[in-house]
């Protein structure tokens, strides 16, 4: 063997995700890419980025196997070095720096930086700054162009002066699919060891339009977790359609693991929880008792009274909230006899519980009201 065979032929090694991809051609004028396609579902891409094939593969893909997806999860939540991935995703962010000084993440271990406030700040704590920030954007819904803003850099700088914030980009399209891969890993590993889940399903309208279903797993000791949510805003919304979807997600989780499904008794989410039962006799059918004390009480507002009673609640309430000096002579009357409860209230129709809150609110400020009238 001559002694150029023996040498390692230079460059970076292959990402792991191409186990699950065919390579396609060279993408002529481009640094590196390949058109590739997935070995699952056949679909395509002209200039395949390993970010994109690995998102693809833990959420879009409808074929990949249960294990192939948790692998890939696994890749995304310990953020793996591949080599040949994008050079965006590891060149602003801290969590993606490759480092082989990086030492054991000892929780007892102490750092100088914690004495020190301009010391720089270790790989670890940039970490876990990064994944409480992403939860903070996220679950406090905050735009994502706020992590770029002044006074905001100039809010994190004072906490502490030496670390980066990673870029508006990096947030929405690394660090977000990374604490959500964790999370998804955390949720599967959970119900991996339960049993006689129940499964719950209902869709909404969400505020750009679109048709959002959420499919939640309860336990036996009443603790909910989101399983997955859809987007069925292009099909249609029949029973057939959801049960179908259902038997899906059913056999995606385990059957054996399911005991009773649970929606309200929307005509679609009826024949869908029928259609489950008879794939599995074994799965309790249980229509929301929420939802049938709503139907009910919506029936007793029809009564001429109740409708009566509410009209003129909104009435005082529109009054005292459009006008200032009445309103703010009640908020004082409040505090004078020390009422508590707070102010009046509002009633929502899509809130059936609000109607009471807003009758109870007039008879709790009923010494208030006659104060101002005075």
């Amino acid at each position: 063997m001559s002694s150029s065979s023996s040498k390692k032929v230079g460059g970076r090694p292959i990402s792991k995700i191409w186990e699950w991809f065919i390579k396609g051609n060279h993408v002529p004028n481009s640094k590196g890419y390949y058109s590739a396609t997935c070995s699952f579902c056949d679909y395509q891409w002209t200039t395949a980025k390993v970010a994109k094939l690995k998102k693809h593969l833990a959420y879009d893909c409808k074929k990949v196997d249960s294990d192939t997806r948790i692998s890939v999860l696994m890749m995304l939540a310990d953020n793996c070095e591949d080599s040949d991935d994008d050079s965006h995703n590891t060149a602003t962010t801290p969590t993606t720096k490759s480092s082989k000084k990086r030492k054991s993440n000892d929780s007892s271990q102490t750092y100088i930086n914690d004495h020190y406030e301009n010391y720089p700040t270790t790989l670890v704590k940039e970490d876990q700054i990064n994944k409480a920030l992403t939860k903070m954007f996220v679950c406090c819904n905050l735009p994502f162009a706020l992590i770029e803003h002044p006074f905001f850099v100039e809010f994190i700088k004072t906490l502490r002066a030496t670390y980066n914030l990673p870029s508006r980009w990096i947030l929405s399209e690394t660090l977000i699919i990374q604490e959500t891969s964790r999370i998804s890993l955390k949720v599967s590993r959970i119900i991996n060891e339960e049993s006689n889940l129940t499964i719950a399903f209902d869709g909404w309208t969400s505020s750009t339009g679109k048709s959002i279903y959420d499919f939640c797993l309860i336990t036996e000791e009443r603790k909910e977790y989101l399983w997955c949510s859809k987007d069925y805003s292009n099909v249609p919304h029949t029973g057939a359609f959801f049960g179908d979807e259902l038997i899906k997600i059913v056999k995606d989780i385990g059957p054996e693991k399911l005991g009773a499904v649970v929606s309200d008794n929307a005509p679609d989410a009826r024949v869908a929880r029928r259609i489950l039962c008879e794939a599995y006799p074994h799965i309790l059918n249980f229509r929301c008792m929420a939802h049938c004390i709503n139907l009910i009480t919506k029936d007793i507002c029809k009564n001429t009274f109740v409708i009566d009673t509410v009209r003129k609640v909104g009435i005082v309430h529109q009054y005292f909230t459009m006008s200032h000096a009445p309103c703010q002579f009640l908020k004082d009357a409040i505090a004078i006899l020390q009422i508590k409860g707070g102010g009046l209230k509002s009633h929502t129709k899509t809130r059936w519980s609000t109607m009471w809150d807003c009758i109870s609110s007039i008879v709790r400020l009923e010494l208030a009201f006659t104060r101002v009238s005075n």
